[in-house]
């Protein structure tokens, strides 16, 4: 069963009520990611967002276009939050500079969930995380 940590869930509820991602400030990589599953199984567009490197400015979009696809495209199963996204948040986390990787997974059966560092050292997911 997936579970937030004291303080995962303290961050994620800082999080939903501000939108603030100063909040994050602190947080591993890993735990971020476990916050972005926490979102998907929440169906909460809004604070997966604020999750997002919007600030690298690669692959992105806006919020307006994130819960435009996210009304459209609907709730994701459960089973494919626990199937797909579960596995990351015990993971490995390979850190390099401003960059890391949660890997799952070995040969060609190999996942990898990508974030990136701001400016203001807090770890933010990638947009399409999943490689």
């Amino acid at each position: 069963m997936f579970k937030l940590s004291d303080t995962e869930a303290k961050a994620y509820s800082d999080l939903r009520s501000s939108k603030d991602p100063k909040v994050l400030k602190g947080l591993e990589p890993q735990s971020v990611a476990r916050l972005y599953i926490q979102t998907l199984i929440d169906f909460d567009p809004e604070t997966q967002y604020t999750l997002y490197d919007t600030e690298s400015g690669i692959d992105g979009w806006s919020l307006q276009e994130h819960l435009e696809i996210t009304r459209k495209e609907g709730r994701m199963s459960r089973d494919v939050i626990y199937n797909v996204f579960v596995p990351y948040s015990s993971g490995e986390v390979k850190i390099n500079g401003d960059e890391a990787v949660i890997v799952y997974g070995t040969g060609s059966d190999l996942h990898i969930f990508k974030l990136r560092k701001t400016s203001e050292n807090i770890w933010k997911v990638s947009f399409l995380p999943i490689q």
